[in-house]
Protein backbone atom coordinates (compact mmCIF):
# COMPACT_ATOMS: atom_id res chain seq x y z
CA UNK A 1 0.00 0.00 0.00
CA UNK A 2 2.82 2.38 0.94
CA UNK A 3 4.65 1.50 -2.26
CA UNK A 4 1.53 2.21 -4.32
CA UNK A 5 1.04 5.56 -2.58
CA UNK A 6 4.73 6.42 -3.09
CA UNK A 7 4.53 5.64 -6.83
CA UNK A 8 1.33 7.69 -7.16
CA UNK A 9 2.84 10.65 -5.29
CA UNK A 10 6.01 10.46 -7.40
CA UNK A 11 3.95 10.41 -10.59
CA UNK A 12 1.75 13.31 -9.43
CA UNK A 13 4.68 15.43 -8.27
CA UNK A 14 6.51 14.67 -11.49
CA UNK A 15 3.59 15.98 -13.52
CA UNK A 16 3.43 19.08 -11.33
CA UNK A 17 7.18 19.67 -11.49
CA UNK A 18 7.28 19.93 -15.28
CA UNK A 19 5.32 23.20 -15.59
CA UNK A 20 7.05 24.58 -12.49
CA UNK A 21 10.43 23.80 -14.05
CA UNK A 22 9.34 25.45 -17.30
CA UNK A 23 8.19 28.58 -15.47
CA UNK A 24 11.45 28.71 -13.52
CA UNK A 25 13.41 28.38 -16.76
CA UNK A 26 11.26 31.10 -18.32
CA UNK A 27 12.00 33.49 -15.45
CA UNK A 28 15.67 32.67 -14.87
CA UNK A 29 17.02 32.01 -18.37
CA UNK A 30 17.09 35.67 -19.51
CA UNK A 31 19.29 36.53 -16.53
CA UNK A 32 21.64 33.58 -17.14
CA UNK A 33 21.82 33.72 -20.93
CA UNK A 34 24.57 36.00 -22.34
CA UNK A 35 22.58 36.43 -25.56
CA UNK A 36 19.80 38.18 -23.60
CA UNK A 37 19.98 41.85 -22.65
CA UNK A 38 18.87 40.99 -19.11
CA UNK A 39 21.93 38.79 -18.54
CA UNK A 40 23.03 39.50 -14.99
CA UNK A 41 26.50 40.77 -15.98
CA UNK A 42 24.95 43.27 -18.41
CA UNK A 43 22.58 44.46 -15.67
CA UNK A 44 25.44 44.80 -13.20
CA UNK A 45 27.41 46.82 -15.75
CA UNK A 46 24.30 48.89 -16.45
CA UNK A 47 23.95 49.76 -12.77
CA UNK A 48 27.66 50.56 -12.36
CA UNK A 49 27.79 52.84 -15.41
CA UNK A 50 24.48 54.45 -14.39
CA UNK A 51 25.98 55.33 -11.00
CA UNK A 52 29.05 56.88 -12.62
CA UNK A 53 27.05 58.85 -15.17
CA UNK A 54 24.49 60.09 -12.65
CA UNK A 55 27.26 60.92 -10.19
CA UNK A 56 28.94 63.08 -12.81
CA UNK A 57 25.66 64.76 -13.72
CA UNK A 58 24.85 65.34 -10.05
CA UNK A 59 28.22 66.94 -9.37
CA UNK A 60 27.78 69.22 -12.38
CA UNK A 61 24.46 70.31 -10.84
CA UNK A 62 26.07 70.84 -7.44
CA UNK A 63 24.63 67.66 -5.90
CA UNK A 64 27.35 65.20 -4.91
CA UNK A 65 25.51 62.85 -2.53
CA UNK A 66 26.03 59.18 -3.37
CA UNK A 67 22.78 58.37 -1.60
CA UNK A 68 20.93 60.64 -4.01
CA UNK A 69 22.80 59.12 -6.96
CA UNK A 70 21.79 55.59 -5.96
CA UNK A 71 18.20 56.75 -5.46
CA UNK A 72 18.17 58.25 -8.94
CA UNK A 73 19.67 55.11 -10.46
CA UNK A 74 16.97 52.95 -8.85
CA UNK A 75 14.26 55.60 -9.03
CA UNK A 76 10.89 54.25 -7.81
CA UNK A 77 9.24 56.81 -10.09
CA UNK A 78 10.62 54.75 -12.97
CA UNK A 79 10.97 51.16 -11.80
CA UNK A 80 7.77 51.15 -9.71
CA UNK A 81 5.73 53.13 -12.23
CA UNK A 82 2.53 51.35 -13.36
CA UNK A 83 3.91 51.25 -16.90
CA UNK A 84 7.07 49.51 -15.68
CA UNK A 85 5.01 46.99 -13.70
CA UNK A 86 3.08 46.27 -16.90
CA UNK A 87 6.42 45.59 -18.58
CA UNK A 88 7.37 43.04 -15.92
CA UNK A 89 4.05 41.21 -16.36
CA UNK A 90 4.19 41.32 -20.14
CA UNK A 91 7.80 40.11 -20.09
CA UNK A 92 6.70 36.78 -18.60
CA UNK A 93 3.87 36.26 -21.10
CA UNK A 94 5.90 37.47 -24.07
CA UNK A 95 8.76 35.18 -23.09
CA UNK A 96 6.39 32.22 -23.01
CA UNK A 97 4.96 33.09 -26.43
CA UNK A 98 8.38 33.49 -27.99
CA UNK A 99 9.52 30.24 -26.40
CA UNK A 100 6.60 28.40 -28.00
CA UNK A 101 6.67 30.19 -31.35
CA UNK A 102 10.39 30.62 -32.00
CA UNK A 103 10.71 27.34 -33.89
CA UNK A 104 7.58 27.89 -35.98
CA UNK A 105 6.07 31.34 -36.43
CA UNK A 106 9.26 33.35 -36.08
CA UNK A 107 11.30 31.02 -38.27
CA UNK A 108 9.21 31.01 -41.44
CA UNK A 109 12.45 31.89 -43.22
CA UNK A 110 15.65 31.01 -41.36
CA UNK A 111 19.18 32.33 -41.80
CA UNK A 112 20.40 28.79 -42.49
CA UNK A 113 17.81 28.25 -45.24
CA UNK A 114 18.64 31.56 -46.95
CA UNK A 115 22.37 30.88 -46.65
CA UNK A 116 22.01 27.50 -48.35
CA UNK A 117 19.72 28.95 -51.03
CA UNK A 118 22.11 31.80 -51.88
CA UNK A 119 25.17 29.54 -51.90
CA UNK A 120 23.37 27.03 -54.14
CA UNK A 121 22.18 29.81 -56.45
CA UNK A 122 25.68 31.23 -56.81
CA UNK A 123 27.06 27.76 -57.51
CA UNK A 124 24.41 27.12 -60.16
CA UNK A 125 24.94 30.50 -61.80
CA UNK A 126 28.68 31.00 -61.48
CA UNK A 127 30.02 27.50 -61.00
CA UNK A 128 31.74 26.09 -57.92
CA UNK A 129 33.30 28.63 -55.57
CA UNK A 130 36.90 28.60 -54.50
CA UNK A 131 36.08 26.84 -51.26
CA UNK A 132 39.23 28.17 -49.69
CA UNK A 133 40.28 31.69 -48.84
CA UNK A 134 42.62 33.85 -46.91
CA UNK A 135 43.72 33.08 -43.39
CA UNK A 136 40.87 31.90 -41.21
CA UNK A 137 40.92 34.89 -38.84
CA UNK A 138 40.63 37.33 -41.74
CA UNK A 139 37.62 35.48 -43.15
CA UNK A 140 35.98 35.32 -39.72
CA UNK A 141 36.51 39.05 -39.17
CA UNK A 142 35.10 39.95 -42.60
CA UNK A 143 32.09 37.67 -42.11
CA UNK A 144 31.49 39.15 -38.65
CA UNK A 145 31.45 42.69 -40.02
CA UNK A 146 29.22 41.65 -42.92
CA UNK A 147 26.69 39.96 -40.65
CA UNK A 148 26.78 42.87 -38.21
CA UNK A 149 26.01 45.38 -40.96
CA UNK A 150 23.30 43.12 -42.44
CA UNK A 151 21.66 42.61 -39.05
CA UNK A 152 21.78 46.29 -38.16
CA UNK A 153 20.39 47.31 -41.56
CA UNK A 154 17.64 44.68 -41.17
CA UNK A 155 16.62 46.17 -37.84
CA UNK A 156 16.55 49.66 -39.33
CA UNK A 157 14.45 48.59 -42.32
CA UNK A 158 12.02 46.61 -40.18
CA UNK A 159 11.74 49.42 -37.65
CA UNK A 160 11.24 51.98 -40.43
CA UNK A 161 8.42 49.90 -41.92
CA UNK A 162 6.81 49.50 -38.50
CA UNK A 163 6.38 53.26 -38.37
CA UNK A 164 5.51 53.89 -42.01
CA UNK A 165 3.11 51.01 -42.80
CA UNK A 166 -0.18 51.64 -41.00
CA UNK A 167 -1.02 48.07 -40.03
CA UNK A 168 2.54 47.40 -38.84
CA UNK A 169 2.37 50.57 -36.76
CA UNK A 170 -0.70 49.23 -34.96
CA UNK A 171 1.44 46.36 -33.65
CA UNK A 172 4.45 48.56 -32.95
CA UNK A 173 2.32 50.94 -30.87
CA UNK A 174 2.49 48.32 -28.12
CA UNK A 175 6.17 49.13 -27.70
CA UNK A 176 5.63 52.88 -27.88
CA UNK A 177 2.84 52.80 -25.30
CA UNK A 178 5.48 52.66 -22.55
CA UNK A 179 5.28 55.73 -20.31
CA UNK A 180 8.66 55.10 -18.67
CA UNK A 181 11.70 53.25 -19.95
CA UNK A 182 13.48 50.42 -18.15
CA UNK A 183 15.62 47.60 -19.58
CA UNK A 184 12.54 45.35 -19.50
CA UNK A 185 10.73 47.77 -21.85
CA UNK A 186 12.83 46.23 -24.63
CA UNK A 187 10.55 43.19 -24.38
CA UNK A 188 7.33 45.21 -24.60
CA UNK A 189 6.77 44.34 -28.23
CA UNK A 190 4.19 42.40 -30.15
CA UNK A 191 5.07 39.03 -31.65
CA UNK A 192 4.40 40.56 -35.07
CA UNK A 193 7.24 43.02 -34.45
CA UNK A 194 9.61 40.13 -33.84
CA UNK A 195 8.34 38.37 -36.94
CA UNK A 196 8.91 41.34 -39.26
CA UNK A 197 12.44 42.15 -38.12
CA UNK A 198 13.32 38.46 -37.74
CA UNK A 199 12.44 37.69 -41.35
CA UNK A 200 14.29 40.69 -42.77
CA UNK A 201 17.31 39.74 -40.66
CA UNK A 202 17.15 36.19 -41.99
CA UNK A 203 17.04 37.42 -45.59
CA UNK A 204 19.90 39.90 -45.30
CA UNK A 205 22.04 37.85 -42.93
CA UNK A 206 21.47 34.69 -44.96
CA UNK A 207 22.50 36.51 -48.14
CA UNK A 208 25.79 37.61 -46.58
CA UNK A 209 26.33 34.12 -45.17
CA UNK A 210 25.58 32.50 -48.54
CA UNK A 211 28.16 34.65 -50.32
CA UNK A 212 30.82 33.69 -47.77
CA UNK A 213 29.91 29.99 -47.87
CA UNK A 214 30.13 30.07 -51.66
CA UNK A 215 33.51 31.80 -51.61
CA UNK A 216 35.18 30.22 -48.60
CA UNK A 217 33.29 26.99 -47.96
CA UNK A 218 30.90 25.82 -45.27
CA UNK A 219 33.59 26.22 -42.59
CA UNK A 220 33.37 30.02 -42.69
CA UNK A 221 32.17 31.17 -39.27
CA UNK A 222 31.90 34.61 -37.65
CA UNK A 223 33.71 35.71 -34.51
CA UNK A 224 31.41 35.31 -31.51
CA UNK A 225 31.46 36.01 -27.80
CA UNK A 226 29.04 34.07 -25.59
CA UNK A 227 27.00 33.08 -28.64
CA UNK A 228 26.69 36.66 -29.95
CA UNK A 229 28.44 38.29 -32.89
CA UNK A 230 31.52 39.89 -31.35
CA UNK A 231 30.47 43.39 -32.45
CA UNK A 232 26.96 42.93 -31.07
CA UNK A 233 28.40 41.62 -27.82
CA UNK A 234 30.13 44.99 -27.44
CA UNK A 235 26.81 46.68 -28.17
CA UNK A 236 25.01 44.45 -25.66
CA UNK A 237 27.26 45.69 -22.84
CA UNK A 238 25.51 49.07 -22.86
CA UNK A 239 22.33 48.32 -24.84
CA UNK A 240 20.15 48.51 -21.71
CA UNK A 241 20.65 52.26 -21.55
CA UNK A 242 18.51 52.64 -24.69
CA UNK A 243 15.47 51.88 -22.56
CA UNK A 244 16.31 53.72 -19.38
CA UNK A 245 16.04 57.10 -17.67
CA UNK A 246 19.81 57.65 -17.84
CA UNK A 247 20.75 60.18 -20.51
CA UNK A 248 23.93 59.20 -22.40
CA UNK A 249 24.76 61.12 -25.59
CA UNK A 250 27.74 60.54 -27.87
CA UNK A 251 28.15 64.07 -29.20
CA UNK A 252 27.39 65.47 -32.66
CA UNK A 253 30.17 63.70 -34.59
CA UNK A 254 30.03 60.20 -33.13
CA UNK A 255 26.22 60.26 -33.27
CA UNK A 256 26.41 60.42 -37.05
CA UNK A 257 27.72 56.85 -36.97
CA UNK A 258 26.54 55.28 -33.71
CA UNK A 259 23.08 55.51 -32.18
CA UNK A 260 23.39 56.68 -28.59
CA UNK A 261 20.98 55.73 -25.78
CA UNK A 262 19.76 59.34 -25.72
CA UNK A 263 18.86 59.11 -29.41
CA UNK A 264 16.70 56.05 -28.83
CA UNK A 265 15.04 57.67 -25.83
CA UNK A 266 14.15 60.54 -28.17
CA UNK A 267 12.69 57.95 -30.55
CA UNK A 268 10.20 57.10 -27.78
CA UNK A 269 9.12 60.73 -27.45
CA UNK A 270 5.46 61.52 -28.14
CA UNK A 271 6.26 65.05 -29.29
CA UNK A 272 5.94 65.99 -32.96
CA UNK A 273 9.53 67.21 -33.36
CA UNK A 274 10.77 63.70 -32.55
CA UNK A 275 8.34 61.64 -34.63
CA UNK A 276 9.84 59.03 -36.94
CA UNK A 277 13.43 59.74 -35.93
CA UNK A 278 16.35 57.54 -34.91
CA UNK A 279 15.25 54.11 -36.12
CA UNK A 280 18.73 52.58 -35.89
CA UNK A 281 19.91 49.97 -33.42
CA UNK A 282 23.69 50.12 -32.98
CA UNK A 283 24.42 52.35 -35.98
CA UNK A 284 22.88 55.66 -36.99
CA UNK A 285 24.38 55.70 -40.51
CA UNK A 286 21.12 54.31 -41.90
CA UNK A 287 19.20 57.19 -40.32
CA UNK A 288 21.71 59.57 -41.87
CA UNK A 289 21.18 58.04 -45.31
CA UNK A 290 17.39 58.18 -45.01
CA UNK A 291 17.37 61.69 -43.54
CA UNK A 292 15.75 60.71 -40.23
CA UNK A 293 18.67 61.10 -37.81
CA UNK A 294 18.02 63.41 -34.86
CA UNK A 295 21.11 64.30 -32.83
CA UNK A 296 20.34 66.28 -29.66
CA UNK A 297 22.64 69.22 -28.96
CA UNK A 298 21.82 69.04 -25.25
CA UNK A 299 19.64 67.07 -22.87
CA UNK A 300 15.98 67.39 -23.82
CA UNK A 301 12.81 66.92 -21.80
CA UNK A 302 9.86 65.26 -23.45
CA UNK A 303 6.86 63.09 -22.73
CA UNK A 304 7.15 59.37 -23.45
CA UNK A 305 4.35 57.37 -25.01
CA UNK A 306 1.80 57.86 -27.79
CA UNK A 307 0.96 61.27 -29.21
CA UNK A 308 -2.79 60.85 -28.64
CA UNK A 309 -2.21 59.75 -25.03
CA UNK A 310 -3.97 56.41 -25.54
CA UNK A 311 -1.43 54.43 -23.49
CA UNK A 312 -4.24 53.35 -21.14
CA UNK A 313 -5.70 51.25 -23.96
CA UNK A 314 -2.68 48.93 -23.68
CA UNK A 315 -2.65 48.54 -19.89
CA UNK A 316 -3.27 44.79 -19.81
CA UNK A 317 -1.39 41.87 -21.31
CA UNK A 318 -4.36 40.71 -23.37
CA UNK A 319 -5.00 44.19 -24.76
CA UNK A 320 -1.36 44.44 -25.83
CA UNK A 321 -1.67 41.14 -27.64
CA UNK A 322 -5.14 41.51 -29.19
CA UNK A 323 -5.87 45.22 -29.61
CA UNK A 324 -3.48 45.65 -32.59
CA UNK A 325 -5.48 43.07 -34.58
CA UNK A 326 -8.68 45.00 -33.86
CA UNK A 327 -7.01 48.28 -34.80
CA UNK A 328 -5.92 46.84 -38.14
CA UNK A 329 -9.59 46.32 -38.98
CA UNK A 330 -10.97 49.37 -37.17
CA UNK A 331 -8.12 51.89 -37.02
CA UNK A 332 -8.36 54.94 -34.82
CA UNK A 333 -7.30 58.39 -35.95
CA UNK A 334 -3.85 58.31 -34.36
CA UNK A 335 -1.00 58.02 -36.84
CA UNK A 336 1.75 58.24 -34.23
Amino acid sequence: MYSLFKDYAKHWLGGFAAPVAYLWHLVSDPFLNPSNRLYYLYLMLFFLIALLVLRRQSRAAGEASWREVVHRALSPRVFAHPSAIQDYRYFLVYGALIGLAAQSLLQIVSVVAVTRFVAAGLTAGLGPGAGQGFERLGVQAALSVGLFLASDLAFFLGHYLQHKVRWLWEFHKVHHSAEVLTPVTNFREHVMDSLVIGQISALLGGTVGGVFVYRYGAGAEPLTVSGLLALYWLFALTANFRHSHVWIAYGPRLSRVFSSPAMHQIHHSSEARHWDRNFGLALSVWDELFGCNYVPSQREKFRLGLSDQTEHEYHTVMRKLLLPFYRCVRPNRSQR
